[in-house]
């Protein structure tokens, strides 16, 4: 029922639900699932290949629980804005009306001080250099 709902709210065509359902098929459990119905642009638009899921809910046994966290939340946001740039690039971006621009217009205008803060927020990081003593 999801699937369908997401299908019917996305106008998709039959090779888009195609790919959308293979994709949730393909799923290995739930949060995966959960993912693809949350995120349906990234199988339906992008590419002709359903974006792999170990790509998208990423885990590394080397990291700690926090930095497993944090990689899930990079991969987030580069997902969504990977999606936000290829809705921005939608040609019905230029059809909105005067009361969808007055709605969207305040939100797309606060992106770009959120990326400067990122963009700070990352320098900042600290950084590790290999010693020779890592090195072997």
């Amino acid at each position: 029922m999801d699937v369908a709902r997401v299908i019917a709210d996305l106008s998709l065509s039959s090779r888009q639900s195609d790919r959308l359902v293979n994709a949730f098929l393909k799923a290995e459990n739930d949060d995966q699932r959960r993912h693809i119905l949350d995120y349906p642009e990234q199988q339906v638009f992008w590419n002709d290949d359903p974006v792999d899921l170990g790509e998208i809910l990423p885990y590394d046994g080397r990291l700690s629980s926090y930095g497993n966290e944090l990689m899930q939340s990079i991969v987030n946001a580069r997902v969504g804005l990977q999606v936000l740039l290829l809705m921005l690039d939608d040609p019905r971006t230029g059809m909105f009306n005067d009361p969808e621009k007055v709605i969207i217009n305040p939100f797309l205008k606060e992106l770009p001080g959120y990326a400067e803060k990122l963009s700070d927020a990352i320098s900042q990081l600290p950084t590790h250099k290999p010693t020779m003593q890592d090195e072997r």
